[in-house]
């Protein structure tokens, strides 16, 4: 009587719940997008009052390295752009997330920083075409895996994932 006053079903409410499983394609995709994000933090943190931090790219507060996102200024669902380094940076959760990245402030400045023709080369290579496979993704895994570690030995940051 409970379920058919909320609009469920008995036979909605008894289904399992069954998680879809990810493809080998989507796990590497995944692992890619955390070795970047770490490679990004790492190469933009800094040590201040005994713990690592970085500063958001677009409104300037320092946050710790842990809590630290890599913000992409193009979205990630353009694959040509989302392991290009001009194309990312440090961001806090409140602006990548709950302000969208804040791609207009991104975008000034990103054209301060690395110039308005990088900026427009960005703009036009987010709408080339990317294989997206998963020997693309390995090789993404590989080299933002290596240069994460040859920045965190240079400046000593300790490990901050699990």
């Amino acid at each position: 009587k409970d379920r058919a006053k909320r609009g469920v079903s008995k036979k909605d409410s008894c289904k399992p719940n069954k998680a879809k499983r990810k493809t080998e394609r989507q796990i590497s995709m995944q692992l890619a997008d955390a070795w970047m994000s770490r490679f990004v933090r790492a190469k933009n943190a800094e040590y201040s009052n005994g713990i690592w931090v970085c500063k958001c790219y677009t409104c300037n507060r320092y946050i710790p390295i842990v809590m630290a996102q890599n913000g992409h200024w193009q979205r990630r669902g353009y694959k040509k752009v989302r392991f290009y380094e001009n194309n990312t940076r440090v961001q806090c959760y409140h602006c990548n997330c709950t302000q969208s990245g804040k791609p207009e402030i991104f975008e000034l400045n990103l054209i301060k920083e690395v110039g308005q023709q990088e900026v427009d080369s960005i703009k036009k290579m987010a709408f080339e075409y990317c294989k997206d496979n998963v020997a693309f993704y390995i090789e993404q895994i590989e080299k933002y895996q290596i240069l994460t570690e040859k920045i965190m030995k240079k400046k000593g940051i300790p490990q901050w994932w699990k």
